[in-house]
């Protein structure tokens, strides 16, 4: 496979009159892992989400596996997990999950049963019914990537 993965081009995101990237370019190949590394407000959180198709650049192309992003098609198989944790404190992890499992068109028997399989995955099939604000940190955490 000649085609990369992620290939950024000559991407710059830019708020108002402050330029978080200006001109980037990269490219990852299928298997590769990247990093990247820099001090707070370099605009690594930036790039992501213009990889993620959360957000759009001012300028230049995004494009995950020949898709250009944002694509519907690709974020459907894109997770994205921010610092901070979009739970609902004051409903338990099973309404989190219902909430969120609803926002994706799963229904009856089979969004039960996605639940349960999360659940289990993340280790908290035993928390369903506990309130979200009565998690630990790390608990939060690993109900967020069920999500």
């Amino acid at each position: 496979m000649n085609e990369a993965a992620i290939y950024v081009k000559e991407v710059t995101r830019q708020f108002s009159k402050k330029k978080v990237l200006q001109d980037i370019t990269l490219s990852v190949n299928h298997g590769e892992i990247f990093g990247s590394l820099g001090p707070s407000g370099a605009g690594k959180t930036s790039l992501v989400k213009l990889i993620a198709g959360i957000d759009i650049p001012t300028r230049g192309e995004v494009l995950v596996l020949g898709k250009r992003m944002p694509s519907l098609e690709m974020m459907k198989r894109i997770g994205y997990m921010a610092q901070s944790d979009a739970l609902y404190g004051e409903l338990t992890a099973l309404e989190n999950l219902n909430f969120f499992a609803s926002l994706y068109g799963l229904k009856g028997a089979r969004k039960k049963k996605r639940i349960h399989e999360v659940m289990e995955i993340v280790n908290l099939g035993d928390h369903l019914k506990k309130l979200v604000a009565a998690y630990s940190g790390g608990m939060k955490r690993r109900l967020s990537i069920a999500i």
